[in-house]
């Protein structure tokens, strides 16, 4: 989904300006920006990018900006065994994002925006020069961010409810990110706060040459057989006149961070395998609400189809995620606006039930005293356990059910098909994919932008090791790697979160019973908590 904006005429007229200024060159030299135009890069360039990224979202211009961020950095090697420059190429079919600044200064509403978890911001960290400096600290700056320090799960069908806290954190390494107001399971921030930051970085360097365009489409991709040293790349742009150019590009290394319909991976015939369409549909809103929070709710609702998620933006800002049936979505999206903010205050007001259904009652008659006596026990053992949760260093416990703000309106709605899908490499020759493009997943864990990130990490450690050895940008044997460790990674946060869906996508007595069983062991077992959150937030077994 595209982020809305509605700029007042200022902030336009400062947009201009600011785009004037970057086309007038008055920028590090050797960038070469165009942020405010769709023109590509001219066919006359016969200089071959090192690394060509399409896709100018998040995760490509995360990329973008480590690998610039690498080259910045001292190098273990002396110059003369090294290149002294480095050509990184980004392409994105979308117009080129606004700058920081004037996301800031004018009044929007964007409905796209993300769960970011410690490991992806030390990663944001790594995307300049100086660690903890640059994109992280321009977003974490803004005022645009909601940090969230606790988490609260509950089953909407039992008694079921997990909650966990900063204290559940592994212990502070030194390049954590520096949050206000001390630690926390993550933050979220909008696209374009995310995005703008990240271009507005990559306009800083003089030690790379960097290229950034928008509004350019990949219509083919070739590798030819008579020269494999190279990949070419033909883009079309367009401008507000209808006319439409070609420009036909060259790169070592192609990247392809162009989403889950990735043009590249379509045009290099590269279908994704695994792939598994959960029937769900994603509405996603941006809201007003009553007051600041900063705990993330998520109930989980089986007979709607799916978890519903509420997340701290801004303060008096949130944003919803509702993962459901195709009928339901439907009609949250046809609900007039009243009606809309008063079933989500119904649905996120709502504690966890007080009673389990009778497993006494599904079982056949010879069964139902040990059915009985199998109640009484989990009964107990979930009161123990309710009882240690309270007890430990916890704020929140499944007794303790902490209640949202509520909901004073919604400003914006959008949906969209859930799916999960992995490729069946992320490594082709000279291509690599990243992100979308290279897997998707379900967004009830809020995992899908942090395992982009954890690819973007990947990538550039590889690519940075084979140009300061002075070998291919694209040697095969450190891209394997990437691919290779990456798809390992994924495959675990898929299997899990597939093994999450299943188990709340249901509402008979056994499955709440087991749903609840678990949830009291997870919240009462300290170390286990603390296991689950550390899986959540530090970025996979390679991270």
């Amino acid at each position: 989904g595209q982020s809305v904006f509605r700029m007042s005429k200022f902030s336009a007229m400062s947009t201009l300006a600011i785009s004037s200024l970057r086309r007038l060159a008055l920028l590090p030299r050797r960038v070469v920006s165009i942020r405010s135009s769709s023109s590509c890069m001219s066919s006359s360039d016969e200089d071959p990018f090192d690394i060509l990224i399409v896709g100018g979202g998040p995760v490509g211009s995360a990329l973008a900006a480590r690998l610039a961020a690498a080259w910045a950095a001292p190098h273990p090697l002396p110059s003369s065994r090294r290149r002294t420059d480095l050509r990184i190429g980004l392409v994105g079919a979308s117009p080129p994002p606004d700058p920081l600044d004037a996301v800031l200064n004018g009044p929007s509403v964007d409905i796209r925006n993300y769960a970011l978890s410690p490991h992806t911001l030390r990663i944001l960290g790594r995307c300049a020069p100086s660690p903890g400096g640059g994109p992280l600290e321009r977003i974490l700056g803004s005022g645009r961010v909601g940090a969230y320090r606790g988490m609260q799960v509950w089953d909407g069908e039992g008694p079921g409810c997990l909650s966990f806290c900063a204290d559940d954190l592994p212990p502070p390494r030194s390049d954590d990110a520096a949050i206000a107001g001390g630690r926390a399971l993550g933050v979220c921030v909008e696209e374009g706060v995310l995005v703008g930051a990240l271009w507005d970085e990559l306009g800083q360097y003089d030690t790379a040459d960097v290229s950034l365009r928008g509004g350019c489409r990949v219509v083919a991709v070739d590798r030819p057989v008579d020269d494999p040293s190279h990949v070419s790349v033909t883009v079309s742009s367009g401008n507000a006149d209808g006319d439409t150019s070609t420009s036909r590009l060259r790169t070592s290394l192609l990247v392809a961070a162009d989403g889950g319909r990735s043009a590249v991976r379509s045009l290099l015939d590269m279908p994704p395998s695994d792939s598994h369409n959960y029937g769900r549909v994603a509405v996603v809103a941006s809201l007003s609400v009553a007051e600041g929070f900063d705990v993330a709710h998520q109930r989980f609702l089986p007979q709607t189809g799916g978890p519903a998620a509420l997340l701290p933006l801004r303060p008096g800002r949130a944003g919803l995620v509702w993962s459901c049936l195709p009928e339901y979505a439907e009609l949250l999206r046809s609900l007039p606006d009243a009606e809309f903010v008063a079933l989500l205050n119904d649905t996120f007001s709502r504690p966890p039930r007080i009673d389990l259904p009778s497993l006494s009652d599904v079982v056949p008659l010879p069964l139902r005293f040990a059915a009985h006596e199998a109640e009484r026990l989990l009964r107990a053992v979930g009161e123990g356990m309710a009882l240690n949760s309270l007890s430990s260093s916890a704020k929140l416990g499944p007794a303790a059910f902490v209640r949202p703000p509520a909901v004073t309106a919604v400003d914006a709605r959008a949906s969209f098909p859930l799916s999960q899908a992995q490729a069946p490499a992320y490594v082709d020759g000279r291509v690599a994919l990243v992100g979308d493009a290279a897997h998707t997943v379900h967004p009830l864990a809020g995992q899908g932008l942090n395992l982009g990130f954890a690819d973007v990490d990947c990538l550039a450690d590889c690519v940075s090791a084979n140009v300061q050895a002075g070998m291919d940008i694209a040697d095969s044997s450190r891209l394997e790697d990437y691919g290779r460790r990456r798809r390992i990674d994924v495959g675990i946060t898929q299997a899990g979160i597939r093994v999450i869906h299943d188990a709340f996508d249901g509402v008979d007595a056994g499955r709440v019973w087991g749903r609840t069983a678990g949830m009291d062991l997870v919240n009462g077992l300290g170390p286990l908590r603390r296991q689950v959150v550390a899986a959540a937030v530090e970025g996979g077994i390679f991270g």
